[in-house]
């Protein structure tokens, strides 16, 4: 019994670490649809995104596959991989990027899907470190102003960095 007690007695003048829990970054995304070409691939989709206390920037997606075919009509569920980049007036000097898996439901009403997506920040610039390897996920709902690819469509959503 003194040994559980003297053990006891160790443990409770360890002192308590606090783990604190890294902010998830959030912010709301309006896009539309276009077909550039990029070095890395199309530019599918261009746009903004907006941080409550960020700030807005520029954002890009480019698309690059997944190697996984579309299952069909619609109905179904497309599988996409993108580059997506947030970056702060110049392009070519993105503050954060990274990649990212995704999935659009292709319902019968070709006017509006869902989709949703995960990844990964593979980059980040200077002042914006805390965000690097952390999981993104984004989803939102794609409205098509004809048929489905048409340039001009709109892709609004939500992106958060956890």
């Amino acid at each position: 019994m003194s040994v559980l007690l003297l053990i006891f007695s160790v443990l409770t003048l360890v002192p308590v670490v606090s783990v604190s829990a890294k902010k998830p970054l959030i912010g709301q995304m309006d896009l539309v649809l276009v077909l550039a070409p990029h070095p890395k691939g199309p530019i599918t989709w261009l746009g903004t995104i907006e941080f409550e206390d960020k700030g807005t920037y520029d954002m890009r997606f480019i698309l690059i596959g997944t190697r996984i075919p579309r299952d069909g009509p619609t109905g179904k569920a497309g599988h996409f991989g993108e580059i997506w980049e947030i970056f702060d007036g110049d392009p070519d000097e993105p503050i954060l990027w990274g990649y990212d898996k995704g999935v659009t439901n292709q319902k019968k009403d070709l006017t509006c899907w869902p989709y949703r997506m995960n990844g990964k920040v593979e980059y980040v610039a200077s002042g914006w470190e805390d965000y690097l390897g952390r999981n993104v996920h984004m989803s939102g709902i794609i409205t098509w102003y004809g048929p489905p690819g048409t340039p001009g469509s709109i892709a609004p959503g939500v992106f958060r960095i956890n």
